[in-house]
């Protein structure tokens, strides 16, 4: 599959991948860090990030009480012999992005919901 969004946030990068973001808003990204996998000659990359993100009526405001702070997000890239993605696979946290999207989708709040608090990563000194 491919897709082209110009110059565009992280955030339509991703709803142009995945259906899985549809109905969140990202609202910070944060990148902790990069590694080179050593075996592909500097072609292909892992990322970790934490994301900010909060669910998503249809008309475009937010559902109160659904945000996730500092979602943990892993990313693989790997990128051909003229420096261009050819492959670009993710793995968020899929049970705070399913919970996240749900509200989304459904317009709930799920604020004191059991289980629906993710607490914030601390930064390591």
């Amino acid at each position: 599959v491919a897709f082209n969004v110009g110059p565009a946030p992280y955030s339509t990068c991703m709803k142009a991948d995945s259906s899985a973001w549809q109905h969140v808003k990202f609202k910070n990204f944060r990148l902790k860090s990069v590694a080179m996998d050593v075996d592909s000659g500097g072609k292909s990359f892992f990322l970790e990030s934490y994301i900010d993100i909060v669910a998503m009526k249809s008309d475009g405001s937010e559902v109160p009480g659904t945000a996730v702070y500092d979602m943990t997000d892993f990313m693989k890239i790997v990128f051909d012999d003229d420096g261009k993605v050819v492959e670009m696979v993710e793995y968020p946290d899929t049970y705070a992005l399913s919970k996240v999207k749900a509200a989304g989708v459904e317009g709930i709040l799920l604020a004191g919901a059991a289980g629906f608090f993710f607490p914030r990563h601390e930064a390591s000194a």
